[in-house]
């Protein structure tokens, strides 16, 4: 218990007001890793050990009452003291879609949000610009990857936060890296939801056109959306394994072909795309001035360039295609590139301004980077996303980061065979959630 607030104290944290009467008292429960003090306070509580009493950590939260921390804090020990399988997990997708469309559709028509944005905060530092959001003071902090720092989380609706999150490329079976940053993500959602009464409508992406799919489909003579449909199915039953709640609705690159296609039309309206002669379309950076507010341009490292780029730093949005699956467009047949599904996504179901944005690191550039480009120009906003989330990766022996490529990989299928969920979740809980996680115990397998 101890490992799982000290652990994330830097996730949420919030302000109490200064000389007020402390009223606390003692609580004492049993669990898995052995007993625990807990101080339940109205503005503060402490978790701590008795024999390391002065070393203890204090973690300032939203105000509740007593009872409600302490029904929080008894759940959750019941619920990580156990190893919880869900069964038929297509069918609870399906349910959790049908219960809260209804409560998305209605809360995004009801423009509760702000009008204007006036508080400015710059942070010359890193060069970004960041607008402090109007709308619902939550009293809580969090991490913000744009301005480098915490930041006071505000919502634009009372209670409720419009989250997005970047899923997987359903080409393989999903591994212990994919499973970090997703437990990391849902334990800040749990923490939203249980504690600060929050309710998370998260949408995930769902890449299922890809290079990557195209080519296994062809080692394997079938078609890509079998191949995509029985990834994508595995990755969300491996997610309920590990206990990680399913997002509110998926959101596939293949049923949003038609909203990628206008919103990629639109920027080329606007001038800040360029056409080549092969019916390829390619974002330019250079005019789009605001390029690099999560990195900066001269960290960035140039790609290669390709026929009919301006500049190295320009990156696709619609990839013109003579073989292999493709689709229509004005420019001729093709398919979109990897940011751009991304943004049109999160735009038709969130619109041109939302709360949280998250992802691994490696995600922050050049992907994230990307999309908050082409984001901002399609709705000439100055803030897309109000809040960037980052996880630091799972790394192995000799500080290998866990990946396909290096075919140094556990298959969360294979890890579960032998472990619980709960003992991976215990062990991401031993670092903290932006940092990478170091351990050299794992075993690894080597597919072919």
């Amino acid at each position: 218990m101890k490992s799982y607030v000290r652990r994330h104290r830097n996730i949420l944290t919030t302000h109490s007001k200064a000389n007020q009467a402390e009223r606390s008292s003692k609580l004492h429960l049993k669990h898995r890793g052995g007993d625990a003090r807990i101080f339940v306070d109205e503005k503060k509580f402490l978790v701590d050990e008795a024999a390391n009493r002065q070393n203890s950590r204090v973690i300032t939260i939203h105000p509740r009452s007593k009872v409600n921390m302490y029904n929080f804090l008894h759940l959750e020990l019941r619920w990580l003291s156990r190893c919880y399988h869900t069964k038929n997990h297509e069918k609870l997708v399906l349910r959790q879609i049908r219960t809260y469309l209804p409560s998305l559709n209605s809360s995004l028509s009801k423009d509760t949000g702000p009008s204007s944005r006036k508080h400015l905060a710059v942070v010359p530092k890193y060069h970004s610009t960041w607008i402090q959001p109007e709308g619902f003071d939550t009293g809580i902090k969090v991490y913000n990857t744009l301005t480098k720092q915490k930041e006071k989380l505000i919502l634009l609706r009372k209670n409720i936060a419009t989250w997005y999150i970047c899923g997987p490329t359903v080409y393989d079976s999903s591994h212990l890296g994919h499973a970090s940053t997703y437990i990391q993500f849902d334990i800040i959602r749990r923490i939203l939801t249980k504690i600060f009464g929050i309710h998370v409508i998260r949408v995930m992406s769902i890449t299922d056109v890809d290079d990557k799919i195209i080519d296994r489909a062809n080692k394997l003579g079938t078609e890509i959306s079998e191949v995509s449909r029985k990834f994508e199915y595995e990755f969300f039953h491996d997610m309920a394994l590990l206990n990680v709640l399913p997002p509110t609705y998926p959101a596939r690159v293949t049923d949003h072909m038609d909203s990628i296609i206008n919103y990629i039309q639109t920027i080329l309206q606007k001038g800040f795309a360029y056409k080549t002669p092969e019916g390829s379309v390619y974002f330019d950076v250079e005019a789009y001035p605001d390029y690099g507010q999560l990195r900066q341009k001269q960290e960035i490292f140039e790609e290669s360039t390709h026929e009919g780029k301006r500049s190295s730093l320009d990156f696709a949005l619609w990839k013109a295609m003579k073989q292999g699956p493709s689709w229509e467009s004005p420019w001729g047949k093709g398919r979109p590139g990897w940011h751009i599904e991304c943004s049109a996504m999160a735009s038709k179901i969130f619109g041109s301004n939302f709360d949280l944005h998250s992802g691994g690191e490696d995600l922050i550039f050049p992907h994230h980077e990307n999309e908050l480009a082409q984001s901002q120009t399609y709705h000439g906003c100055k803030q897309w996303c109000n809040y960037w989330l980052h996880t630091g990766h799972l790394h192995i022996k000799n500080q290998e980061k866990m990946s396909k490529s290096l075919k140094n990989v556990v298959l969360i299928s294979d890890f579960l065979k032998t472990h619980t969920a709960d003992q991976f979740r215990f062990f991401c809980m031993l670092t903290h959630y932006r940092r990478r996680i170091n351990r050299e115990s794992i075993k690894t397998s080597h597919p072919d």
